[in-house]
C-alpha cells in the first residue's frame, strides 16, 4: 500500500516538473519569435529618429513635454541659461481695478545679476480717475531679490504655462479682461525677442501671484541702498 502511494506521489510531482518547464520553454519560444519591426523619421540635421513600428513619433514629443526636467539629454541644464547679460525677461500683469479702463500694474524683471540671476518686483497702483496732478498710477512696491533655483523653475513653468493658455480660444464674456505678457528684450542684434500674452476675460489666471509668492518667500531680498 505505501508503495503504491509512494509511485502516485512521484507521478504527480515528474507531471507537474514537466507541465513547468514547458511553460517556460513555450515562454521563451514565443519571446524569441517576436519580431520587434522600427521605423524612422528623418530629420533636418541629415539623422534618423528610430521609433518602434507599433508607436508614433509625436509620442515622444507628447511625453517629452510632461517630463519633470524635460530635455534633460541636451548639454546645458541651466534654467533661463539663455537670459545674457544684456537680456531682461519681462513679466506683466494689469488687472481690472477700473473695470475696463484696467487696474493695478505688476511687473517683475528679472536679469542677471553679477554672479546670480535677480528680479525686480514692481506695483503700481491705481486711481480710477486721474488726481488733480493728472497722474493716475502710483508706485507703492519697488525690491529687488536675487533669485533662487525653485525660483527659476516655477519661471519657467510660469513661461510654459503662459504658452499654452495664449493659444486656447477664449470667450469674451465681457469688455473687461486681465491682461497678462512675458517678454525677453535682448541685449544684441543677433538674437529675436521673445514675446507672448493673453487676456483673461474670464478671471481664471492666478498664476502671476502665485509666481509673485515664490519668490518673494523663497529669494533673498538684496539692499538697493547698497548699489
Amino acid at each position: 500500500m505505501n508503495l503504491k502511494i509512494f509511485i502516485i506521489c512521484l507521478v504527480i510531482l515528474t507531471s507537474c516538473s514537466r507541465s513547468k518547464k514547458d511553460k517556460e520553454e513555450s515562454k521563451n519560444t514565443s519571446s524569441e519569435n517576436t519580431i520587434i519591426h522600427y521605423d524612422s523619421l528623418i530629420t533636418g540635421y541629415g539623422g534618423h529618429i528610430l521609433f518602434e513600428k507599433t508607436s508614433h513619433p509625436t509620442e515622444m514629443l507628447n511625453l517629452e513635454s510632461i517630463k519633470e526636467t524635460p530635455l534633460d539629454n541636451t548639454r546645458s541644464q541651466e534654467l533661463l541659461g539663455d537670459l545674457g547679460r544684456k537680456d531682461t525677461l519681462k513679466i506683466f500683469a494689469e488687472f481690472t481695478q477700473c473695470g475696463e479702463f484696467g487696474g493695478n500694474r505688476e511687473y517683475i524683471n528679472i536679469y542677471r545679476g553679477d554672479s546670480t540671476l535677480e528680479c525686480r518686483i514692481v506695483k503700481d497702483s491705481v486711481v480710477c480717475h486721474f488726481d488733480s496732478n493728472g497722474k493716475k498710477f502710483f508706485r507703492i512696491e519697488n525690491k529687488t531679490y536675487t533669485i533662487s533655483k525653485s525660483t527659476t523653475k516655477a519661471i519657467t513653468n510660469y513661461l510654459e504655462l503662459l504658452v499654452r493658455y495664449s493659444l486656447k480660444e477664449k470667450e469674451w464674456f465681457a469688455n473687461v479682461a486681465g491682461y497678462f505678457s512675458a517678454n525677453i528684450t535682448r541685449g544684441v542684434d543677433y538674437r529675436k525677442d521673445f514675446s507672448v500674452d493673453v487676456f483673461d476675460s474670464e478671471g481664471h489666471w492666478i498664476y502671476f501671484d502665485i509666481l509673485k509668492n515664490e519668490i518673494k518667500t523663497t529669494s533673498n531680498r538684496v539692499d538697493d541702498s547698497t548699489r
